[in-house]
């Protein structure tokens, strides 16, 4: 407005109201406010309490697979344990009762921790950890980090987890690669991405010959795509 007037009073022939209007101008233009966009928000307290959350959960896996491991070192064989165990003192591709990947993960347990009750026990043990990060990973994939972090909570209240866990059964390697193809699956759909398929027929395939049962798997990732196609 100044700018203005001195134009005004002074007509075109003023040089100094013309210089004095481009200064102010000039002016107001580098002290434009920056836009709401452009500022980077400091780290709110949710965000912290998230990332919080995860450690105690990281924190709480781990100890839950601690306990496992001690349990698995005191208690004795049961008979389906003992009856899987000879199986691995004699590899195949399948059994009368079940498909061989019991037996090979107890021939693979064995060989590194020792022919022991926890060197039976311990790669069955130790398993919940991968499905931790799959069931973790496939939460993020469809929700958020909150979501992710109940899902593995709840997953190692399961009495199947929980307790099964630290037992030598087919059940362990079943559920590991259930959830490993149900994460594949996840990115399928977070990311449109192809490729994601070749992980859930691996992942499933090893369910597969884990434990029969996990064939229904199809079946859930077929009735999933009905509802939300990939």
């Amino acid at each position: 407005r100044l700018a203005t007037a001195i134009a005004t009073q002074n007509g075109p022939r003023s040089r100094l109201s013309r210089r004095l209007g481009s200064s102010i101008k000039a002016g107001a233009n580098r002290i434009q406010p920056t836009p709401m966009t452009q500022i980077q928000a400091p780290r709110t307290l949710a965000a912290a309490t998230a990332a919080n959350g995860t450690g105690y959960v990281v924190a709480g896996v781990l100890l839950l697979v601690a306990a496992r491991l001690v349990t698995a070192a005191f208690l004795e064989l049961g008979p389906d344990e003992t009856y899987y165990l000879l199986w691995s003192r004699s590899l195949s591709a399948g059994y009368y009762d079940h498909p061989p990947m019991v037996a090979w993960w107890i021939a693979l347990s064995t060989a590194i921790f020792g022919d022991t009750p926890f060197g039976v026990r311990a790669l069955f043990a130790l398993s919940a950890i991968p499905v931790s990060f799959a069931v973790y990973a496939a939460g993020r994939a469809l929700f958020d980090r909150d979501i992710a972090a109940r899902a593995v909570l709840w997953t190692n209240a399961t009495l199947l987890i929980a307790a099964g866990g630290l037992l030598a059964t087919p059940d362990a390697a079943a559920v590991l690669f259930w959830i490993l193809a149900t994460w594949a699956f996840a990115e399928i759909v977070r990311s449109g991405r192809g490729e994601w398929w070749l992980a859930v027929g691996l992942f499933a395939g090893l369910g597969i010959i884990s434990k029969l049962t996990d064939l229904f798997l199809g079946l859930a990732q077929a009735a999933a795509l009905d509802v939300e196609p990939a």
